[in-house]
C-alpha cells in the first residue's frame, strides 16, 4: 500500500495512475493507494459545517498550525499562496489531508469519488473519534455498502 496525501478525487486520480505504473514498470509491483481523510458527519449538512467552522476556524491554533506547516515543508516556493491558504485551514481542521464533510450521503458519495479515481481505500480522522466513528459505522458504513464501496468484515473471514 502507498499512502499519500491529495488535493482531492479529481487531482488524485493522476496520482493512482502514477504511482501505479511506477510500482508496476519500475519494480514489477501492484500497490493499492490510499489517501488520509478527516471527517465531519452529521445529520444535516449546515451541522456537520457550522460544527467544522467552529473546531477549524474559530477554535484553530493557528501558531501551532504555522509552525506544523512550517515543519512539514509546505512553505516551498513551488506552492501558490492560493494553495498555502489552502492547506492552512486543512491543517487546522485535520493536519493538511483532504475534508469529508456533510450529512451519511454526502460523506458516502465523496469516499465514493475517491473509489472511482482509483484509490483503494482512506483512512480517517474525526475529532471526537468514539461518538464520530459510531456514527459513521451505523449511518455512512451502509450507504458504502449499497453504492458497492464497502463490505462489513467478518472477525476470522478475509
Amino acid at each position: 500500500m502507498v499512502f499519500t496525501v491529495v488535493g482531492g478525487p479529481e487531482d488524485g486520480a493522476e496520482v493512482v495512475k502514477t504511482v501505479t505504473a511506477a510500482a508496476r514498470d519500475t519494480y514489477g509491483r501492484r500497490v493499492g493507494v490510499f489517501t488520509p481523510s478527516y471527517c465531519v458527519c452529521r445529520q444535516t449538512r449546515a451541522e456537520a459545517q457550522e460544527f467544522h467552522r467552529w473546531y477549524a476556524e474559530e477554535h484553530a491554533d493557528w501558531d501551532a498550525v504555522d509552525n506544523l506547516m512550517t515543519l512539514q515543508g509546505l512553505h516551498a516556493q513551488s506552492f501558490t499562496p492560493e494553495m498555502l491558504e489552502m492547506f492552512r485551514g486543512r491543517f487546522a481542521a485535520g493536519h493538511g489531508v483532504c475534508p469529508l464533510i456533510g450529512t451519511p450521503d454526502d460523506v458516502a458519495a465523496e469516499i465514493q469519488r475517491f473509489a472511482q479515481a482509483g484509490f483503494g481505500g482512506m483512512t480517517l480522522s474525526f475529532v471526537d473519534y468514539i461518538s464520530e466513528l459510531e456514527f459513521f459505522a451505523a449511518e455512512v458504513l451502509p450507504r458504502l455498502e449499497r453504492l458497492g464501496c464497502a463490505r462489513r468484515a467478518r472477525c476470522g473471514q478475509a
